[in-house]
């Protein structure tokens, strides 16, 4: 079964560049850059990259970013690992990925937030051309950082939204700062013209879900699994037409759900919900989209027919060009 469901045509709209690198290719570009210690190999390595299962919370899973953010200040680094990270996404039959991260976190006095930039843009346009997968970039603005330094990501970013550039997000630890403390801020991206997604919903706090939507103008919702708890929620977002983007093995390894059995998701899709289906992060997380595929298919019953269906409403609602997703609805058959 899980070679049939690796060939379902996917779409992902919610995964970190920072948090999908190969292993292989963080102990190459250490060693290159002379930065990885002679007594660590490759599987202490996966160690310092990944969860274990005695994962606290969301803040302990944040930590496993260190070493991503750090070789990703180098902009040949990063449209390598874009191009790996769309190349591994083909390969599950993902046919259109939305892609984030926050070029803020790669700034150096090198380097530019518009070269940082044009380096994703570059491996988005040769994993296009070497894999045909189709592919854009959201930009993630940091919770823990003030609008004026924000305010430069979005400043920079709006130079591509004619290119691969097509919206901002909201990342960090959610339980730290509430979503208010950037109204000004997403007021000022979307008067710019991006389309808005915003990390809510993860950690037990409902209300920042609504307040997302209403004060931030999220169209999407990274996570939202707490919305199960409150049936306004649920039927806000059912009314708006608002996608969660759910990642099923993130929400186990943060704790923010017990297992696959505890998790929403099935009943969020079941009352009407439209969900995405999503990695958030390949290697922090251990985990490919076939491998959430399998679990929800053996785990929580979901149908082929329901992936088509999510398929289908991805599309939908993916922040790619209206003129690009009749081409991607046409695909008649879940195989």
């Amino acid at each position: 079964m899980r070679s049939i469901l690796k060939q379902i045509p996917k779409v992902e709209l919610h995964c970190h560049i920072d948090g999908s690198l190969r292993v292989d290719t963080v102990y190459e570009l250490m060693k290159k850059d002379n930065i990885l210690k002679n007594d660590v190999n490759i599987d202490d390595l996966k160690k310092q990259l990944r969860v274990n299962n005695d994962c606290k919370d969301l803040r302990e899973y944040l930590n496993k970013f260190e070493i991503p953010i750090n070789l990703m200040k180098n902009t040949k680094n990063i449209e390598r690992i874009v191009y790996e990270l769309l190349q591994d996404s083909s390969k599950e039959n993902v046919l259109y990925s939305e892609l984030r991260f926050c070029p803020l976190l790669h700034k150096t006095k090198d380097n530019s937030l518009h070269e940082i930039i044009e380096s994703a843009i570059e491996g988005i346009n040769r994993a296009k051309k070497d894999f045909n997968i189709e592919s854009n970039l959201i930009m993630s603005n940091m919770r823990h950082l003030s609008f004026d330094e924000n305010v430069k990501l979005i400043d920079a970013a709006k130079d591509y939204l004619s290119s691969n550039v097509v919206a901002i997000d909201l990342a960090g630890s959610e339980s730290d700062f509430a979503p208010n403390l950037h109204q000004k801020l997403f007021d000022y991206g979307l008067k710019k013209g991006f389309k808005i997604t915003v990390h809510a919903g993860e950690t037990g706090i409902a209300k920042n879900i609504t307040d997302s939507i209403d004060l931030l103008h999220a169209k999407r919702i990274g996570h939202g699994i707490d919305s199960i708890k409150d049936k306004e929620i649920i039927n806000k977002l059912i009314r708006e037409n608002i996608m969660l983007e759910v990642c099923p093995k993130s929400n186990i390894d943060t704790m923010a759900v017990k297992d696959y059995n505890d998790h929403p998701i099935k009943k969020l899709y079941d009352l009407g919900v439209k969900i995405n289906i999503s990695t958030d992060n390949r290697t922090v997380s251990n985990v490919t989209l076939t491998d959430e595929y399998y679990n929800l298919f053996n785990k929580l019953n979901f149908t082929k027919e329901d992936f088509y269906k999510i398929y289908q409403d991805s599309i939908n609602l993916s922040f790619m060009n209206e003129d690009k997703k009749a081409a991607f609805l046409n695909i008649k058959d879940v195989i």
